[in-house]
């Protein structure tokens, strides 16, 4: 196993180890100086982040879902309007994979989450 498997092996142990308690995760990466500068300015700044409601996270199946929702979630001068166009795509990809597999419970919580963000 190279590093960077090793890395992404002990990350997801660590993950699933404080799953219930992000918070304390939170404060030991921030003891720790576990995150580059750059990358805590970007989250801090982010107004994709900063936008999203607790109640209204996003469903991830993978990385590639998470990579096409967060395209550029970090960037100055995001344009909301396209974001929740995106967004929009990107959930009904969600909700026509979910249906798919035959995950009712999941697509039931895609579908719901879609009819929220048209109704704002």
């Amino acid at each position: 196993m190279n590093n960077k498997d090793q890395l992404k092996y002990s990350l997801n142990k660590l993950f699933i180890m404080f799953k219930d308690k992000p918070n304390i995760l939170i404060d030991y990466f921030i003891k720790y100086d576990a995150l580059k500068e750059e990358f805590v300015n970007k989250i801090i700044n982010s107004s994709k982040l900063n936008n999203t409601k607790e109640e209204e996270k996003p469903f991830f199946k993978n990385i590639e879902d998470v990579k096409s929702y967060y395209s550029t979630p970090f960037e100055e001068n995001e344009n909301i309007l396209e974001n929740k166009e995106s967004e929009e795509d990107i959930l009904k990809k969600q909700l026509n994979t979910a249906l798919e597999e035959e995950d009712y419970e999941k697509a039931a919580k895609i579908r719901d989450y879609i009819k929220k963000i048209d109704n704002s």
